[in-house]
């Protein structure tokens, strides 16, 4: 396992601490119910992504290139939408697939801060929850990330 595997898993989990600890302080204990996978899962591939650029003295573009270099390309065949709950999905793709999610999410949203919007935000279904933290429903904003991803796919070098 490469160097980019191991150590950067750390930051990774920590990512996982985060999300939960954002839950904790809002009261929001059972956010895990309704937080897809590719959110969850991406969301801590971007802080993997982060720190190891920033440890390793790379510019974001950089890293983002490398990542988009090295993933499965079976993941343009399942659709964000497949990624809900708990559960491993074919290719990884909550965490690779997700990892490009969670970066249009921070475009979008012009804020790192999106990745906890939706663990601080109560609720009882996904797509209501979604719809509160963003301002934008789940099944577009979907589509939408499933075409960036294929466009990322499709011009990397």
């Amino acid at each position: 396992m490469s160097k980019f595997g191991i150590t950067a898993n750390i930051p990774h989990e920590i990512g996982h601490v985060a999300q939960e600890e954002f839950g904790i302080a809002a009261k929001n204990s059972d956010y895990w119910n309704y937080q897809p996978a590719w959110l969850r899962e991406g969301g801590a591939e971007f802080f993997k992504v982060l720190s190891y650029s920033y440890d390793n003295k790379l510019s974001y573009k950089e890293i983002h290139d490398l990542y988009a270099r090295n993933i499965d390309t079976g993941c343009l065949r399942v659709p964000l939408s497949q990624m809900t709950g708990q559960g491993s999905y074919s290719h990884a793709c909550e965490y690779t697939k997700g990892y490009f999610a969670a970066e249009y999410l921070v475009w979008k949203m012009a804020s790192i801060d999106s990745l906890f919007q939706m663990v601080r935000t109560p609720g009882t279904d996904t797509a209501s929850v979604f719809k509160a933290a963003y301002g934008f429903d789940e099944s577009a904003f979907e589509k939408d990330a499933d075409a960036y991803f294929a466009q990322v796919i499709s011009s990397r070098t």
